[in-house]
C-alpha cells in the first residue's frame, strides 16, 4: 500500500491540474460569450440610434425637396372699380389691468351687397385663390411677423340683405412698436406715449357708412385726445358714426390717444432691450438659480448630520451633487447667452453676423451636452465618438458656406447645409435626453453607473426624433399663418432653418426640464437618509419636509406687474409657524411627566400597538394604559400618531404610496385643464408643446409625491390626532400661491380666474384622502375588526355621530357660499325694482363684475 501512495499522489494530481485546465477552459469561453454579447449588444444600439437618426433626418429632407416643388400662387389684385360699397362696423378693445399683459382685440364686421362680384367667392374653401382674393380685398395682406392671433379665418354669413363677412383678431402688446390689426394700428412709443387709428384703406376705401368703437379701461380713456369728436363718449368707451356718399379714398378716420397706467407701461417695458435684461438678471434668472443653490445646501446639510454607527450618505449625497452642481454652471451660461441674444435682437439689422452667434453657441451648446452627459455616467468611449462628430460637423460648415452659417445660394450645398445641421440637433438632443434618464437612473441605483441599457438609448433616439418632427410641424404651422393671404409660396427656407437657432434654446428655454434632476436627487438623498438613521427628532424633518414642499407642491414664483415674487419663502414660512400652533400628541406628558416620544423610544412601537389593541378589545374600558395618558388621548391616539409606518421612513413610504392612484388621477386632471383647455394654440407657437407637456406632466407628478413624502416624514411631529387635521398646516401652506394668485387681480385690478381655486380644491380633497389613508392603515394594521364593529370603529376614529356633524355644518357652509357668490353677481335687479331705489349713475354705483376665463 505504501508503495502505490506516490503513484496515487501523482495521478489525483494530475486530474486535478485536468479539472483546472478545464475549469479555466470554461471560465474563458464564458468570458468570451460574456464579451461577445456585450459587443453584440453595443453593435445593436448604434445600429438602432444611428437608423432612427438616419429616418428622421431622410424623412425632414425628403419633406423640404417635396416643398420645394411646389409652385407657388398669386392673389388675383383687387381692381379699385371693383371695391364695395359697403358698410363697416370696427370694434377695437384694450383690455388690461395692473397685472396681466395688455391685449388688442380688433372686430371688423364687413356688410357687403350680393351684387358685389366676389361675394360668391366668400363661400369658397379658405385655401382656394378665389376665397384668399375676396378676402384680401378687404383687408389686405393679413401676413405679419407679429404674433397675431385669430380662431379662424373670417366667417362668412348669406343674409337676405347682404353678405356678411366678421373678422376678430388679437395682438398681446409686450413691446414699444407698431402693430397692425387689419383696419386699426397701434403705435406704442418708448416715452410712454400711445396712439390708435382707425383707418380706410385696401377695398374698403368705398364703403359708404362706418361705425367704429374704441374701448379701453378708464385709467387708459383719462384725458384721451380723441379726433375728431366722438358721437358717443363715456370713462371706457368712444364711438363715431360716419356716413358719406363719396369715396372715402385711403385715410384715417379716427384717433386716439391712450394714456397706459404703471402697471401696464412696467409690462411693456419689459419687452424693450434694457427691460428684458433686467428682468431676467433680477428677477426671472434668480428665481431659477435659487433652486439649484437650495440643493447644493441640502446636500451639504445632509452629509454633516448623524446617522447610526456605521453607515454614510456619502454615495448617494456625492451623486446628487454630481448632477446639481453643473447644472448651476448651466444657469450662469444661460444668463450670458440670453443677454446676447437680446442684445443682438435689439441691435437688429446693425449686427450682420447672427449667423456667427448661431455657430458659437452651437458650439457652447455641445460642449455643455458633453460635459452634462459625463456627469451624468455616459461612457467616456460614446462622448469621444460624439465630439469626434459635433466637430466635424462645425469644422465643415464654415467650409460649404463659405461663413459660419448654415446656409448657401448653391442648392446642392444648402441641402447639405440643411442635413448637417438637422443631425447636429438630433445628436445633441439624443445626447440630452439619455443624460437626463441615465441620471435618474442612477440615483436610485448607484450602483448601475457602469452600464447603459439599450432602452435608454432608444428611448432618447424616439424622444429626439419626435422633438425634430414637431419643430418642423411648427415651422411650417407658423409660417401658413404668416402667409395665410399672401402670395403663396414654398416654405423651403423657413424649412429648412428650422433647426439654425433651435439649440439657442435648449439652455435657456428648457431649464425646468434640467431642474427635474436637483428635484429628484433630493428625493434620492432624502430616502437614503431616512434608511440609515433612527432619530425621530423634529428639526432634522422639518427642515428636509420644508424643503420637499418648496421644490414639490408650492407655487416657486409667481409674476405680478412684471415683478416675480419668491411665493415659495411664504408657503414654508405658513407650514411652518401652523405646525407649531399645537403641541404634537406624542409630546404630549404621560401622568409620570414623561413625554409619550420618550415612552415609546423606550419601549419600542411594537409596544405601543400591543397597548392599543388591548385597549380596542376592552371597548376603552379598564386599561391601565390608558389612565397613564393625558385626558382625552387613548392608546389608539398614540397609534394613530406614531403613523402606520412606525418611523420617518416607514411613514414616508405608506404615505406615498397612498397618494399615487389618487394623484395620478388628480394630477392628469389638471394637466388636461392647463395644456388643453385653458391654453389657445390658435396663434404663432414658438415652443415645444411636446417639452411643455412633458414639463407640466413630470412637474404635476413630483408635486404629489414630494407633498405626499413631507407629510410622511414630518407625519409624527404633527398637530392633530386624526390624518385629515394633521394634513391641514400642509394644505393651508401650499394654498399661499393659489389664494394670492385668485386674490391678486381683485385687489390690484384684474380678471378674476378660479384656475387657482380649482387646482387648492383638488390638492385638498387628494392630501387629505392621504391622511385618511394612513389612518385607515393603522386600524389595519390593529386589525380592529377583530374588536368591534364598522360603526363601532367609526367612533373610536371620531366620526360616529358624522351625519348630525354634516347636517350641522351645512348650514353655514351654505350661508357663506350664498354670501360669496351674491357678492360676485352683484345686487338683483327684481329687488331694486321692487324696493323702488333709482340706480346712481356715477362712479360708485357702479357694479363692476370682472369677466371669468
Amino acid at each position: 500500500m505504501a508503495s502505490n501512495e506516490p503513484a496515487a499522489q501523482v495521478g489525483w494530481s494530475r486530474s486535478a491540474i485536468v479539472h483546472n485546465r478545464n475549469l479555466a477552459v470554461d471560465d474563458w469561453r464564458a468570458m468570451g460569450t460574456g464579451r461577445t454579447r456585450a459587443r453584440a449588444r453595443i453593435f445593436i444600439t448604434a445600429a438602432v440610434v444611428a437608423g432612427i437618426g438616419v429616418a428622421t433626418v431622410w424623412s425632414l429632407q425628403c419633406s423640404i425637396a417635396s416643398e420645394s416643388e411646389k409652385i407657388g400662387d398669386t392673389v388675383t389684385a383687387c381692381d379699385p372699380a371693383n371695391y364695395p360699397a359697403a358698410t363697416i362696423d370696427v370694434d377695437a378693445e384694450i383690455t388690461a389691468d395692473r397685472l396681466s399683459t395688455p391685449r388688442l382685440t380688433t372686430t371688423t364686421t364687413v356688410h357687403l351687397p350680393h351684387s358685389w362680384y366676389a361675394s360668391n367667392d366668400l363661400l369658397d374653401d379658405p385655401g382656394t385663390i378665389a376665397y384668399r382674393s375676396a378676402v384680401r380685398c378687404l383687408f389686405g395682406d393679413l401676413g405679419t411677423e407679429t404674433a397675431v392671433s385669430r380662431d379662424q379665418p373670417p366667417p362668412v354669413e348669406m343674409t337676405t340683405g347682404d353678405v356678411v363677412v366678421t373678422d376678430t383678431a388679437w395682438f398681446d402688446l409686450t413691446k414699444p412698436g407698431k402693430t397692425t390689426l387689419g383696419l386699426v394700428d397701434l403705435e406704442a412709443q418708448d416715452n410712454g406715449d400711445w396712439f390708435l387709428s382707425v383707418n380706410s384703406r385696401w377695398g374698403l376705401t368705398q364703403a359708404t357708412t362706418w361705425n367704429i368703437t374704441v374701448a379701453a379701461p378708464d385709467s387708459w380713456l383719462a384725458g384721451a385726445s380723441p379726433w375728431p369728436e366722438p358721437a358717443n363718449a363715456k370713462s371706457d368707451r368712444l364711438s363715431w358714426y360716419f356716413g358719406t356718399t363719396a369715396p372715402m379714398a385711403e385715410t384715417t378716420m379716427t384717433t386716439v390717444s391712450l394714456h397706459p397706467p404703471a402697471g401696464s407701461e412696467i409690462i411693456i417695458w419689459e419687452g424693450t432691450t434694457w427691460g428684458r435684461i433686467v428682468g431676467w438678471i433680477l428677477f426671472d434668472w434668480p428665481q431659477t438659480t435659487a433652486f439649484s443653490v437650495l440643493v447644493l445646501l441640502f446636500i451639504r446639510w445632509a452629509r454633516k448630520q448623524r446617522l447610526n454607527p456605521g453607515e454614510r450618505i456619502t454615495d448617494s449625497a456625492n451623486n446628487a451633487r454630481r448632477v446639481t452642481l453643473p447644472l448651476l454652471v448651466f444657469q450662469l451660461a444661460v444668463l450670458g447667452i440670453d443677454i446676447t441674444w437680446i442684445t443682438l435682437d435689439a441691435l437688429g439689422q446693425q449686427v450682420p453676423d447672427w449667423a456667427n452667434a448661431a455657430w458659437a453657441v452651437d458650439i457652447a451648446v455641445c460642449t455643455f451636452a458633453l460635459l452634462f452627459a459625463w456627469r451624468c455616467w455616459i461612457r467616456g468611449s460614446v462622448l469621444l465618438l460624439l465630439t469626434a462628430g459635433f466637430a466635424a460637423i462645425l469644422v465643415v460648415v464654415p467650409l460649404l458656406s463659405g461663413d459660419l452659417a448654415f446656409e448657401n445660394a448653391d442648392p446642392v450645398r444648402a441641402v447639405v447645409l440643411s442635413t448637417l445641421e438637422t443631425s447636429l440637433t438630433f445628436l445633441v438632443t439624443v445626447l440630452v435626453a439619455a443624460s437626463l434618464l441615465n441620471a435618474v437612473r442612477v440615483l436610485f441605483h448607484s450602483l448601475r453607473k457602469a452600464t447603459t441599457p439599450f432602452w435608454l438609448w432608444a428611448s432618447a433616439s424616439l424622444v429626439a426624433a419626435s422633438l425634430l418632427f414637431e419643430g418642423f410641424w411648427l415651422t411650417g404651422h407658423n409660417f401658413d399663418l404668416q402667409q395665410w393671404l399672401a402670395d403663396s409660396a414654398p416654405a423651403t427656407g423657413a424649412l429648412q432653418s428650422t433647426f439654425r437657432y433651435s439649440l439657442w434654446g435648449l439652455l435657456s428655454d428648457r431649464q425646468w426640464i434640467f431642474l427635474l434632476l436637483p428635484a429628484i436627487a433630493t428625493l434620492a438623498v432624502t430616502r437614503d437618509y431616512l434608511r440609515r438613521t433612527t432619530t425621530s427628532e423634529r428639526k432634522p424633518l422639518m427642515t428636509i419636509a420644508s424643503l420637499l414642499i418648496a421644490l414639490g407642491p408650492a407655487v416657486w414664483y409667481s409674476s405680478y406687474a412684471g415683478f416675480s415674487l419668491p411665493v415659495w419663502i411664504a408657503v414654508v414660512a405658513t407650514f411652518r409657524l401652523l405646525c407649531n400652533t399645537k403641541t404634537p400628541v406624542l409630546d404630549l406628558k404621560l401622568v409620570s411627566g414623561e413625554p409619550i416620544r420618550s415612552w415609546v423610544a423606550r419601549h419600542g412601537p411594537a409596544a405601543v400597538e400591543t397597548h392599543a389593541k388591548a385597549w380596542l378589545s376592552r371597548r376603552g374600558r379598564g386599561s391601565a394604559t390608558a389612565q397613564l395618558l393625558p385626558r382625552r388621548v387613548t392608546p389608539v391616539d398614540v397609534a394613530f400618531a406614531l403613523g402606520p409606518g412606525k418611523t420617518p421612513h416607514g411613514n414616508l413610504k405608506v404615505a406615498v404610496r397612498a397618494a399615487l392612484w389618487p394623484g395620478a388621477v388628480a394630477g392628469f386632471a389638471l394637466c388636461f385643464l392647463r395644456d388643453f383647455v385653458r391654453t389657445d394654440y390658435s396663434g404663432t407657437i414658438n415652443q415645444s408643446l411636446v417639452v411643455l407637456w412633458l414639463q407640466d406632466l413630470s412637474w404635476e407628478s413630483l408635486k404629489w409625491i414630494f407633498a405626499a413624502a413631507a407629510l410622511g416624514i414630518l407625519w409624527q411631529h404633527l398637530p392633530g390626532k386624526r390624518g385629515p387635521v394633521k394634513v391641514l398646516p400642509l394644505i393651508a401652506g401650499v394654498g399661499v400661491g393659489p389664494l394670492l394668485a385668485f386674490a391678486a387681480p381683485s385687489v390690484l385690478g384684474g380678471d378674476l380666474s378660479f384656475d387657482s381655486l380649482i387646482e387648492l380644491a383638488t390638492f385638498t380633497v387628494v392630501i387629505t384622502l392621504v391622511g385618511w389613508r394612513m389612518d385607515m392603515r393603522v386600524l389595519r394594521n390593529l386589525d380592529s375588526q377583530r374588536y368591534s364593529t364598522w360603526k363601532e370603529s367609526l367612533a373610536i376614529y371620531g366620526v360616529g355621530n358624522m351625519s348630525s356633524r354634516i347636517t350641522t355644518s351645512l348650514a353655514p357652509l351654505t350661508a357663506v357660499v350664498t354670501i360669496v357668490f351674491t357678492l360676485i353677481a352683484g345686487p338683483d335687479t327684481a329687488t331694486k325694482t321692487e324696493s323702488k331705489q333709482e340706480p346712481s349713475t356715477g362712479s360708485s354705483g357702479q357694479v363692476l363684475i370682472p369677466p371669468g376665463h
